[in-house]
């Protein structure tokens, strides 16, 4: 599997989420993605985007206006990559919460 470490924050302004995996390579024809979930009151997620290779771990680095702070789950998914960023998640590869 892997390990993983992330943080957030809202500053009044601006949400940032930053993600630094530590997983394996995805397999041939994928990538990773990452994900911010609420569950309550009813399911909810938004893609943070691809996870880029930096060195020996994988990171994403996520800016937006809106906050999304009450997202408390992050899941890292392995996508293929001939369907792109499609907002359909796929093989989960790693989940946490803050």
């Amino acid at each position: 599997m892997g390990s993983g470490e992330t943080n957030r924050d809202y500053n009044g302004t601006t949400f940032v989420h930053l993600v630094m995996a530590d997983i394996a390579d995805p397999s041939v024809g994928k990538f990773y993605e990452g994900w911010l979930v609420k569950k309550e009151p009813t399911l909810d997620f938004i893609s943070t985007g691809r996870l880029e290779k930096q060195e020996k771990e994988y990171t994403l680095l996520f800016t937006s206006e809106t906050d999304y702070s009450d997202y408390p789950q992050v899941v890292i998914t392995e996508e293929t990559e001939s369907l792109g960023l499609d907002n359909n998640p796929e093989t989960h590869v790693l989940e946490g919460t803050f």
